[in-house]
């Protein structure tokens, strides 16, 4: 499919429900439910009603948002691809592939609460392995569909592709509560002492991620106004851009969450596990980040560049790449600071950084993008992270300044990940595969060896003991 027309199509259609998916599912069940969730287990107070009602809540909203959505869908694309709309066959399209998609929101809300309800009783793995079901729906689907169908209808069948690798992981999940003896089941008796807290925390979430999400809508609407290929550009980089942040931000966001619900539960001191949180992020985040920006060109070349992806479609990819990766390190920090604002019911900091970060991000974007074209669409996510995190961590470190073994240990990751460069820049082959192979290895064992000699290695044990400890 490359990075052309039906490309923008697909990537239009599906970014719609992935935003509905985003704020009403994975945000909320992570910052509102497992906090209440966790509680409710710790004491004990009818953790199954509680359940039982958020399960029932977020089934009928997502069924009438997905509805709602199927019903307008020509009005949502208007909206959020204006710029489609001087082709109107790619615009025709794209509506009709947002209609088959946004059902998908229902599968995958359920599919949050699932790896909610796991993670809060210390089980990630499987979790974490789900969104893995889900992209080999949609590889079966493409591929079965390559030898049967015409190209033209490739879009479409993307969109039933998500549905089925929706349906894959939402039916994965669902056997990995059986292990608990846990099934959700749909009440009406809406009387539980949480639930009050979970509304508290509820509406300030939905403001805070719905004003979060207002950035990449513009950053979207602009991009349908640039050159073709520009929203397949920005996407693709997007995608390998969310490999690191899911393994790593995503995953310490998922583990740290009930680790500091179960502290603030049990009125316990914070400041030791917040830091090795964050040092634990930083030292993920960074190594990768310096990694990617400096292979972009080979990760696009090995991942893309073949059948319609051609050499350009590589270079503009990677240049998009090179702008959103700071993202991935910004997002990591940002992550480990709302879960520990959130795990205490306070919203007041973290909405103000979402709001910071926003402004930031549409005034790059509305301002940069006609002089650096969509490349300065994904510069604008990264500089509103970076201005988010920098926020949170000035606040957080008002009544938790940073232990001084954590702040040295973060100017050792600094160095390291810098120095760790050195071998890569002697490493001489055309073959991209490896030397993107070659780099990645010599890189990493580069990092570990300094982190090793420089004896800030062994703390990532001693992060998991803790962390363990804290989920008993």
């Amino acid at each position: 499919m490359g990075a052309g027309r039906f490309a923008d199509i697909f990537n239009i259609a599906f970014r719609i429900p992935n935003f509905l998916r985003d704020m009403l599912a994975e945000n909320v069940m992570q910052t509102a439910f497992v906090p209440n969730y966790v509680k409710a287990l710790e004491k004990k107070e009818d953790p199954e009603h509680f359940l039982n009602l958020i399960f029932t809540i977020f089934l009928f909203v997502s069924l009438l948002i997905a509805i709602l959505g199927i019903t307008f869908s020509k009005q949502i694309v208007l909206i959020t691809a204006y710029g489609f709309t001087s082709i109107p066959e790619k615009f025709g399209k794209t509506v009709e592939v947002t209609r088959i998609t946004f059902p998908y929101l229902i599968l995958v809300s359920l599919s949050a609460l699932f790896q909610a309800i796991l993670n809060s009783k210390n089980e990630f793995f499987h979790p974490a392995l789900s969104p893995a079901l889900f992209d080999l729906g949609i590889i079966i689907i493409i591929i079965v569909s390559k030898y049967f169908l015409p190209q033209g209808e490739y879009a479409t069948i993307l969109g039933y592709s998500v549905l089925f690798g929706g349906l894959l992981q939402l039916l994965y999940l669902s056997q990995r509560l059986k292990v608990y003896k846990v099934l959700p089941k749909i009440t009406f008796n809406f009387r539980h002492p949480y639930l009050k807290d979970f509304g508290k925390l509820l509406i300030p979430v939905f403001i805070s991620v719905g004003f979060s999400k207002i950035a990449p809508f513009i950053n979207t609407l602009i991009a349908t106004f640039l050159k073709e290929g520009s929203v397949s550009y920005l996407t693709y980089a997007y995608r390998i851009m969310q490999v690191p942040v899911g393994l790593f931000a995503v995953g310490l966001q998922t583990v740290s969450m009930p680790s500091f619900s179960r502290l603030v539960a049990k009125n316990s001191e914070m400041r030791e596990a917040l830091w090795k949180s964050f040092f634990y992020a930083v030292f993920l985040t960074l190594p990768s980040s310096i990694f990617i920006i400096f292979y972009s060109g080979e990760i696009v070349q090995v991942l893309f560049q073949r059948g319609a992806f051609t050499p350009m479609d590589t270079l503009q990819t990677a240049q998009a790449l090179i702008f959103y990766t700071p993202h991935v390190f910004a997002i990591g920090t940002s992550k480990i600071f709302l879960n520990y604002y959130f795990s205490r019911g306070e919203i007041k900091i973290p909405n103000v950084s979402v709001i910071l970060g926003t402004i930031v991000n549409i005034a790059i974007a509305l301002t940069l993008s006609r002089i650096m074209d969509f490349p300065a669409l994904a510069l604008a996510v990264s500089a509103g992270t970076l201005i988010q995190s920098l926020f949170l961590t000035a606040m957080v470190s008002i009544n938790n300044p940073i232990l001084p073994e954590y702040l040295w240990k973060l100017v050792k990751v600094i160095i390291a990940s810098t120095i760790s460069l050195l071998p890569c820049y002697f490493l001489f082959t055309r073959n991209p595969f490896a030397r993107l192979t070659i780099g990645f290895v010599a890189y990493t064992s580069m990092f570990l060896l300094i982190a090793y000699l420089w004896n800030f290695l062994p703390e990532i044990k001693g992060i998991k003991k803790s962390d363990e400890e804290n989920l008993k």
